[in-house]
């Protein structure tokens, strides 16, 4: 089978899963915003903050370099990896455990010290999970991680209604968080190939650990990306506007989390494959880069046009003061859309420093919201931060790629940096002009947008195609 069939194959499948999971998570969110109030919503985020935090800030990327490296199919490697995660679950559960009524009161909520003592199960779980569902995406296997990621999915999302109504406030979905983590256990020990097995071997740790250390330190920076936000809000802000932010956010990052595992999937294994044949490689590279622009610019353009009108007709009307913000998260989903080709680029690479490093400079956001909420900002402000934090991270990405990797950088930014202006331009009208802003100027807004995406359509359908003689490619 050629290159392009599994492509085609795999990515359907992985689609496919995709779409249903997030479609399920989607419902269980709304039974959860209309069911709870904002300020249980609130105190629930603070959960996956907390969960956030140490995940991200001890994540060595295991599971990647059994897809990225030439021997990932090696056993002893995954057993080693297995050591790592058991002992990663473990100590983020004592941590956890140990901190509950620290971070109870970091959040201003006494009285959910107990439901953080029961977040500490939640990693170890995550901990004694079996990797061969990561391993097989080497080979564009995908069956295994959609019943992985879809049965838990499913079985929550049945589940919310009649615990809200059982519990009825936040602890509802403390035991949905527990619940999927125990699920998750159980489908990837059932979908593995192989036994399950732990052991230790120093060379397979000595790459494990070189190959993580930079991700380790990203998984800190990520943190900040992703959760710094919420963490902010959470903490200068009361627990209903957390909660009103949150929902927003989730939709968001639905489908920001979908996209990158879009590409993550079908990408790493794809540049990975053809990591030392640079031509190929810059081919592409360059065609990953202009789908991504392409599929950013879609998923965006709902959120910055009519984002305020869908959170209050998905989620109901005490969640209207998403409105303020809502426009500024999908130009923010576009621009972080745009910076997966040259990540992935360079994790295939083994150049996992890009990442860190471009999240490095994604944190200047995050130290301008932190600012912004000190002076009492609108809520909104701390997503502006956030953009420029995420321009200045694709900045350096792309510098990196071109100067380490010498990826044609100058043919593969034209498409991203149209669209980004264009949703600035966009947001700035949504969020500042208001209902003051006449039909005629939304109009024109709609068709700059619209434009753009054109124009990314023929730039993509006119680039030159890979060689097929070795990668059957196109």
């Amino acid at each position: 089978m050629g290159v392009r069939a599994e492509i085609l194959k795999g990515g359907s499948i992985l689609t496919v899963g995709q779409v249903i999971a997030q479609l399920l998570m989607f419902v269980r969110n709304i039974i959860l915003a209309r069911m709870l109030t904002p300020e249980d919503m609130g105190i629930a985020a603070t959960f996956a903050i907390t969960i956030s935090l140490l995940e991200m800030s001890s994540n060595l990327g295991v599971e990647m370099l059994l897809v990225q490296a030439p021997d990932g199919d090696d056993p002893q490697l995954q057993a080693v990896s297995h050591l790592f995660q058991v002992c990663r679950g473990l100590l983020m559960g004592a941590i956890i455990l140990a901190l509950a009524p620290i971070i109870a009161r970091m959040f201003d909520t006494p009285q959910a010290v107990w439901a953080f003592q029961y977040v500490a199960i939640v990693p170890v779980l995550q901990g004694f999970m079996h990797l061969d569902w990561k391993r097989v995406q080497r080979n564009l296997t995908f069956i295994p991680s959609v019943i992985v990621e879809i049965a838990p999915q499913a079985i929550i999302t049945l589940a919310a209604w009649p615990l809200v109504i059982w519990l009825g406030d936040y602890s509802a979905i403390l035991w949905l968080v527990i619940i999927q983590a125990l699920m998750m256990l159980l489908a990837s020990h059932i979908v593995a190939k192989r036994n399950y097995q732990v052991t230790w071997n120093r060379v397979s740790a000595s790459r494990l650990l070189a190959f993580g250390w930079p991700l380790l330190i990203n998984g800190l920076l990520m943190f900040g990306v992703f959760q710094g936000d919420r963490l902010i809000v959470g903490t200068a802000y009361s627990m209903a506007e957390l909660g009103v932010f949150s929902v927003a956010f989730a939709l968001v990052m639905m489908i920001a989390m979908t996209l990158a595992k879009l590409a993550s999937a079908l990408l790493l294994p794809l540049f990975s494959r053809v990591q030392a044949e640079q031509e190929t490689l810059r081919r592409y590279f360059r065609l990953s880069v202009q789908i991504l622009a392409l599929i950013g610019g879609l998923v965006a353009l709902p959120l910055i046009l009519i984002g305020g009108d869908l959170i209050v007709i998905i989620y109901g009307e005490q969640y209207t003061s998403a409105t303020e913000f809502i426009a500024w998260m999908g130009v923010l989903l576009a621009i972080r859309t745009f910076r997966l080709g040259p990540t992935l680029a360079a994790m295939a690479k083994g150049d996992t420093k890009n990442s860190m490093i471009a999240n490095m400079f994604r944190t200047i956001g995050v130290l301008l919201a932190v600012v912004a909420a000190w002076l009492a900002l609108p809520i909104a402000s701390i997503i502006i931060c956030g953009i420029v934090g995420e321009i200045l991270a694709l900045m350096a990405a792309v510098w990196r790629l071109l100067r380490l990797h010498g990826m044609p950088v100058s043919d593969s930014i034209i498409a991203p940096i149209l669209v980004s202006s264009i949703f600035l331009i966009a947001g700035i009208v949504n969020v500042f002009g208001g209902t003051e802003v006449g039909i005629a100027v939304r109009l024109a807004v709609s068709a700059m947008l619209i434009l753009a995406l054109m124009i990314m359509a023929v730039l993509l359908f006119n680039l030159p195609k890979p060689d097929t003689t070795t990668h059957n490619f196109l």
